[in-house]
């Protein structure tokens, strides 16, 4: 299911049982805002969990700068975007232990074709993860694409 933007979040509330993999998907995702970035949070059963990440976000620039941030509130995807900028990348999140429903994830994506964007983040959810949302920092989306993909 892709969702196309023009919100400030988008909610993928349909994720089966039993899936051991899932891929988030970004093609030219924007947003309105300056120092933007993309939150992800992961819910099961219960609701969206809005506690308990490990997740380290870092940009790259060309003029060897790095730019990092964490939270433990949501996972950061494309830290650092400015108003308009694009984001495209993957969100690539691997259960670890399903009888902790402990789940890995990383991303890799790039931002304007110029910068590098890094994620590495872990999360254990309380039972079987169901479902997704994915807001903005402030703004709005204003351009782009959101899918899913699982396994």
């Amino acid at each position: 299911p892709t969702r196309t933007l023009r919100s400030s979040s988008a909610t993928f509330s349909s994720i089966p049982s039993g899936i051991t993999m899932l891929v988030v998907m970004f093609s030219e995702v924007s947003g309105s805002e300056s120092q933007e970035q993309f939150r992800l949070q992961f819910g099961d059963s219960g609701g969206i969990e809005t506690s308990g990440y490990l997740s380290l976000g870092a940009k790259v620039t060309g003029s060897p700068t790095i730019i990092m941030d964490g939270d433990a509130d949501y996972v950061s995807v494309g830290s650092g975007l400015g108003a308009g900028d694009k984001y495209t990348g993957n969100l690539i999140f691997t259960l670890k232990n399903s009888s902790t429903f402990d789940w890995v994830g990383h991303a890799v994506g790039r931002l304007n074709a110029v910068e590098l964007s890094l994620t590495m983040t872990g999360k254990a959810l309380s039972s079987e993860l169901t479902q997704l949302t994915i807001t903005t920092s402030g703004g709005t989306f204003d351009y782009g694409s959101i899918n899913i993909s699982y396994l």
